[in-house]
């Protein structure tokens, strides 16, 4: 029985990504936002997606991030409401997600 356990966690635990985005406090639309994450050693550069539950539209933010840096300063598009999240997510195939946000939202940018 331990076999068969250590067997399967064994093939898991490359399929296991600790990779954690923080939610941003504060967004606005059109201007720098600084994101951070936390990560362990073994976790894969990654692409930084903005999705909106809503309309299921995502927005490549930046590409071949470097988990190690544990953070980025990206320019959001001219885009506002709730329910967006930021995904870090495989470079080559975007629906392997590694991690998600909280939902959070984007305010307009001031006139």
């Amino acid at each position: 029985m331990f076999n068969k356990i250590a067997l399967v966690a064994a093939v898991l635990s490359p399929l296991v990504h600790a990779l954690t985005l923080n939610t941003p406090a504060s967004a606005v639309a059109t201007e720098p936002l600084l994101v951070t994450w936390s990560t362990t050693p073994g976790d894969q550069t990654f692409s930084l997606e903005l999705a909106n539950s809503g309309s299921g539209e995502q927005i490549a933010l930046a590409n071949n991030v470097n988990p190690a840096d544990e953070s980025i300063t990206v320019t959001l598009p001219n885009v506002s409401g709730g329910g967006f999240t930021l995904e870090a997510v495989n470079f080559g195939d975007n629906a392997d997600v590694f991690a998600t946000s909280a939902p959070f939202s984007i305010f307009a940018p001031p006139s």
